[in-house]
């Protein structure tokens, strides 16, 4: 069977039909509940193979069935499933079992499976090789090294980027002794160039939460803690002051930075989980500042856009990720709302908002 370049085995397919609206924007729902015993703790189980198939890493419960499932795991099926949200079908592909690690660039899929490292592009057969130890990898490109890559330099904190992007570093200013005062300044570096640009972030900012945007060949980097713009205090505490916008910066593969500012919405002011990817036209960030066992509060899925921001869905959303065209973020939707998990089970599903189809897009 083949479904845009992509071959799969069949043995299991279930026709699904669930679409609903959060606002303007589409949210599809796959309808195939994948319980997770806590999918908080289990990353890189979600992928998109292309713009509109999205491959799951997990267990899934036919909803029909699912009243008599609980605590019988046995009925449910392990596997990796493909979601085709044109279709809203959702195939087990069993070419692909007990994989983890799901990583895709350039319509290349990447997974280890047993200590071998499988890659897989459509239309080829798959290539395998061991796991090498130790290893490095960059998430950006899905590549595995056996040997230091170049954005391995001892003593100094990096930050891998696309290969043909280079690297980004934390360097300390001037000779001093390294101390807790130390201050760095934040250095990008091309491919096959020892001289590093200078990059235009504010001191105290993590460089290790960014996010690369495809369709607009930028890294989304977001704040993580408070700066006072007046004293350039840090806040220790990742709680946002009330009121306060939120900044992020936009940086181009030539050092631009690009600094924009985001509306200011009360999960900031939680010291919760909390996530921003870059979507076309603006960013969509997730919350886990819930109030109880059974009640979300501002847990949920929003979209900054023009200067707004709106809240799309309640609930949990684990390991979301982007689409390669910015279109739509996937996810594993938790409602939240039983003391006990297995009370939902069946309505833990992958979903997907689409911010190309209604409301104002690009």
């Amino acid at each position: 069977m083949t479904l845009g370049g992509w071959v799969f085995l069949v043995s299991v397919s279930l026709p699904l039909v669930a679409c609903a609206q959060a606002g303007a924007y589409t949210i599809k729902d796959s309808g195939a509940a994948f319980p997770f015993p806590n999918p908080g703790l289990l990353p890189n189980i979600i992928a998109w193979l292309d713009n509109t198939h999205v491959a799951v890493n997990g267990e899934l419960i036919d909803p029909q069935r699912s009243k008599q499932l609980a605590g019988d795991s046995s009925a449910r099926e392990q596997g990796l499933y493909v979601w085709d949200t044109s279709t809203s079908t959702v195939t087990r592909h069993t070419k692909l079992e007990h994989q983890t690690s799901l990583c895709r660039y350039n319509d290349v899929l990447s997974f280890l499976q047993k200590g071998i490292i499988i890659t897989w592009k459509p239309g080829q057969p798959q290539e395998k090789r061991p796991l090498p130890h130790p290893f490095w990898f960059n998430p950006f490109s899905c590549r595995y090294y056996d040997s230091p890559p170049l954005w391995v330099v001892q003593g100094r904190y990096t930050t891998p980027l696309l290969e043909e992007h280079g690297y980004l570093a934390l360097e300390p200013v001037g000779n001093d002794v390294p101390s807790e005062k130390q201050k760095f300044r934040k250095m990008l570096y091309l491919p096959g160039n020892t001289n590093g640009i200078e990059l235009a972030l504010p001191g105290g900012l993590a460089i290790g939460a960014l996010t690369y945007a495809p369709f607009r060949n930028a890294y989304l980097i977001p704040s993580d803690r408070y700066r006072d713009p007046a004293t350039n205090q840090v806040e220790q505490s990742t709680s946002w002051p009330k009121g306060k916008p939120f900044p992020v910066w936009w940086l181009t593969p030539d050092g631009t930075v690009t600094e924009e500012v985001l509306a200011y919405h009360q999960f900031m002011s939680r010291a919760s989980s909390r996530g921003f990817l870059p979507v076309k036209g603006g960013v969509f960030a997730w919350s886990h500042a819930s109030v109880s066992l059974t009640n979300t509060g501002d847990a949920g899925g929003y979209l900054f856009r023009d200067g707004t921001v709106h809240k799309l869905i309640a609930g949990f959303l684990h390991s979301p990720v982007v689409s390669p065209d910015g279109c739509g973020v996937a996810f594993v939707h938790d409602p939240h709302d039983t003391k006990v998990p297995n009370e939902r089970a069946d309505r833990i599903t992958v979903k997907v908002i689409d911010f190309c189809d209604g409301g104002i897009h690009e």
